[in-house]
């Protein structure tokens, strides 16, 4: 899967594909997410913001999702709104 981040402060580029191929695999056998923690904005409470990400996972690997990112969309679709149980 894919995640779109934009970030909070950074001249990185707003989408973020991490995991798209090894990774996806392997997160799809073993059901094992991207390895981030989200919270919701304190800016915008529809909003979800990477909170910390597990040393070691895909989300910390793939160098494009950092701490203070907010996540935008998941797989192209737009998670504004959405609770953590719904992604």
């Amino acid at each position: 899967s894919s995640v779109d981040t934009r970030p909070v402060a950074s001249a990185r580029p707003a989408v973020s594909e991490c995991g798209s191929t090894d990774s996806s695999r392997l997160m799809e056998k073993t059901k094992v997410g991207i390895g981030a923690y989200f919270h919701r904005s304190k800016d915008d409470d529809e909003m979800l913001q990477v909170k910390s990400l597990l040393k070691g996972s895909p989300a910390q690997t793939c160098n494009q999702v950092s701490i203070g990112d907010y996540i935008i969309a998941v797989n192209g679709e737009s998670v504004y709104g959405k609770s953590l149980a719904e992604l």
